[in-house]
């Protein structure tokens, strides 16, 4: 009987060493949602001033700097937010003109567009990318 408890005894303490979240240092627990490929595209959301009502505002998306002119997207919008899909380890730039008192008022923003990425267990894990673009009229 002393033998019995003795063994159920070690195999218990076995058993709670063993099924600690870590039982050592070296010990990790992979997440069930890493993505493992980098993405090759990301979000660029663009926030601008539309009342609601009336004329559009015209808004331009640069590929770059705005200063070096690669337009990628031009027209007018008649909403608050436009969401575009592009290539990601691009800086992009964009431009709002508002029509104020006879004078036409310019908001520009940019950035660029990273890969998200973090390390999981020794794993290189993905994350889609975005940036958010502020060109409402203040």
């Amino acid at each position: 009987m002393l033998r019995v408890s003795i063994t159920i005894l070690i195999l218990a303490l076995f058993t709670v060493i063993s099924c600690s979240k870590y039982s050592s240092n070296t010990d990790c627990v992979p997440s069930s949602d890493c993505y493992p490929f980098p993405w090759d595209s990301g979000y660029v959301y663009v926030d601008v001033s539309y009342p609601g009502s009336g004329p559009g505002i015209p808004v331009i998306l640069y590929e770059g700097y705005a200063e070096d002119e690669v337009i990628i997207w031009a027209d007018t919008v008649f909403t608050d937010e436009l969401i575009f899909w592009v290539p990601t380890r691009t800086r992009y730039a964009v431009e709002a003109y508002y029509n104020y008192g006879g004078q036409t008022i310019v908001a520009l923003d940019g950035k660029k567009l990273n890969e998200e990425s973090y390390d999981d267990c020794g794993e290189t894990c993905y994350e889609e990318s975005s940036i958010r673009l502020d060109v409402k009229k203040l």
